[in-house]
Formats: C-alpha cells, sequence, structure tokens
C-alpha cells in the first residue's frame, strides 16, 4: 500500500515537471494580480514560486506583497493572471498601457486551479497544465484569455 502512494506521488511529480519543462519560458514576464488594488504574487508566495516556472515574475522581490501602477509599466509585463474573482475591467485604468494588456494577453484562473495553488495537493500538475494550455496561441476560449477593451 505504501508503494502504491509513493507511486502516485512520483507519478504527479513527473507530470508536473513534464509540464513546466514543455511550458518554460512560455510567459516571458508577468504578473500574478490578486486584487484591483494591485495586491500580487511575489517569488516568496507558493504562487509566484510556481508561476516562476514560466517567465521571470515582475513582482518577485516585491515588499508586502502589492505593487504599483508605475512599476508595472515600468516592467511592462508581457502577461497578467488574475483569480477567478476578477476580471480585465477590475485592472486600474492606469494599466491600459501595458503590453499585456493592450495584447490581450491575460489569464483568469478558474476556480480548480486557484485552489490548487492556494492548497496544493498531488494533482497541482494540472494547474501546471491549465496555465500551460491558456499561453498557447490557438486557445480561443473568451472567458479565460480576456481581450483587451478599447
Amino acid at each position: 500500500e505504501n508503494d502504491d502512494e509513493e507511486d502516485i506521488v512520483s507519478g504527479c511529480f513527473e507530470k508536473l515537471e513534464q509540464s513546466f519543462e514543455s511550458g518554460e519560458g512560455m510567459l516571458g514576464s508577468y504578473v500574478y494580480l490578486l486584487s484591483p488594488e494591485l495586491a500580487a504574487a511575489s517569488d516568496s508566495t507558493f504562487a509566484g514560486s510556481f508561476f516562476s516556472h514560466y517567465g521571470k515574475n515582475c513582482a518577485a522581490e516585491t515588499e508586502g506583497n502589492s505593487v504599483s501602477a508605475e512599476q508595472l509599466l515600468s516592467t511592462d509585463p508581457g502577461w497578467i493572471i488574475l483569480p477567478a474573482y476578477m476580471t480585465a475591467e477590475d485592472l486600474p485604468e492606469e494599466l491600459a498601457e501595458l503590453t499585456a494588456v493592450k495584447e490581450g494577453r491575460i489569464i483568469i484562473l478558474d476556480e480548480e486551479t486557484m485552489g490548487l495553488l492556494e492548497r496544493p495537493t498531488s494533482r497541482i500538475y494540472l494547474a501546471a497544465e491549465y496555465v500551460k494550455d491558456k499561453m498557447t496561441p490557438d486557445n480561443d476560449e473568451e472567458e479565460v484569455i480576456t481581450e483587451a477593451s478599447e
């Protein structure tokens, strides 16, 4: 029975590594914003560390887990990741100049993926696959990648 559990855990880590390897660097640079007030996941958080496998976190060294609009405008993240309870319309107006906003490169996480990032389990590889799928250029799911509003 113990061997079965070890096999399951080992298999999950292999799937996670494969997802990270195939998605490595796909985001280029990103920021995971947690609120309209620009609370952000730094690299000291699990989510920030998780997403760092896909690119450079523009909030990596943020103190107090929030960034300013000015910081984001100067780093110009290629992607913005939002939790399920936010949409692109919740972002401050000043961020309309960001490349990610102009080009509609906004990933809105679903509830399940958010849950996996908040309470990681052996199924964390599913979160890695979800994010990688949303970065794929041929993905037209409107509710996940929001087009920039004019």
